[in-house]
């Protein structure tokens, strides 16, 4: 009797230490449930879709080298697009 209750104290314990240990960030309240933010959690991925559904594919097309003239799309060499890694 005594090893079962020495050993679920000994889990309850090792929970205890582990669930401290994992906790990734503080949550602060205020700024995270603000109904804007909450709808920027559910709009972020439709506008990430959009950008590479649409908006991409319409820049790939409109900077080929002899339709860059019809859109009027200048290409720079300098530009530094952001692409995911």
């Amino acid at each position: 009797m005594k090893k079962k209750v020495l050993i679920i104290i000994m889990l309850f314990i090792l929970t205890f230490i582990i669930s401290n240990i994992s906790m990734g960030h503080t949550y602060y309240r205020p700024n995270e449930c603000h109904p804007l933010r909450i709808c920027a959690y559910a709009l972020h991925p439709v506008g990430i879709a959009l950008e590479y559904g649409v908006g991409r594919p319409l820049h790939w097309l409109v900077s080929r080298k002899n339709l860059n003239i019809i859109f009027g799309h200048n290409v720079n060499k300098e530009d530094i697009y952001f692409e995911w890694k």
